[in-house]
């Protein structure tokens, strides 16, 4: 009786034909590539294809494995709202004038907002691209004036007259009262001794200019005495650098 062939001597047997073939025709394709200029052509074309293709891809590697490694080195990143456009005090935040950004967490700043708040003001002018605060944002509801006042401050309306205010919105002024020691006087009659002068109100910052009037924002232990001098005596503003 023959001897049993062993299992696995058809599959070793399949491979080797296998191998043997692709063998055979890959030195048929080259002995064609050798003899045949065209082949060569567009065996070298192919090759320079192959060589740029792995370039490319090796720098696209390179430059993701770049950012991945500067990702980890930043740690994790958080959401802020960042200004897509110059606001001014007063002005409305909305998601027209501002977007979400993501930045890494060790950059953060302190009392940055990371959502976008409803009905709520920027108090202080915040420029393109600026990471909003949240010091530098108002109380929800506040109107444009309002907005534009800290917890020291208060709005005082000053008249000063028919003609156009002297003054814009932004400017720093001291409030100047004028006063003599008697009433019912001429004031350009009376000599300088007789006329006394006094700052009710220092470092005010203008908010708002009309026809004749000015709004200013007045710290509040200044408002009392500038609202009495402003209803008694006149008053001069004095623009400060």
């Amino acid at each position: 009786m023959s001897p049993t062939p062993a299992p696995w001597r058809p599959t070793a047997l399949r491979y080797s034909n296998a191998a043997a073939a692709l063998t055979a025709r890959v030195s048929h394709y080259r002995s064609r590539v050798e003899q045949s200029p065209l082949a060569r052509r567009v065996l070298s074309r192919r090759l320079v294809v192959l060589v740029v293709a792995i370039t490319v891809g090796w720098q696209v590697t390179s430059q993701l494995n770049a950012a991945q490694r500067a990702q980890h080195s930043w740690g994790n990143s958080s959401a802020v709202l960042m200004a897509v456009r110059p606001l001014k005090a007063g002005d409305l935040i909305d998601s027209a004038s501002v977007r979400i950004e993501q930045i890494p967490t060790r950059f953060l700043p302190d009392g940055a907002l990371v959502e976008l708040p409803l009905n709520r003001r920027v108090r202080i002018a915040v420029s393109t691209g600026e990471i909003l605060l949240q010091s530098r944002v108002s109380a929800t509801g506040a109107g444009a004036l309002s907005a534009t006042l800290t917890t020291e401050t208060q709005a005082v309306t000053l008249s000063l007259g028919e003609a156009p205010a002297p003054v814009q919105v932004g400017d720093l002024v001291d409030v100047i009262s004028v006063s003599t020691a008697a009433t019912g006087l001429d004031y350009g009659a009376l000599h300088g001794d007789e006329i006394e002068t006094e700052r009710v109100a220092t470092a005010a910052q203008v908010i708002q200019v009309t026809q004749g009037q000015a709004t200013l924002a007045v710290r509040r232990e200044q408002v009392d005495e500038l609202v009495r001098a402003a209803s008694t005596v006149p008053i001069s503003l004095v623009i400060l650098r």
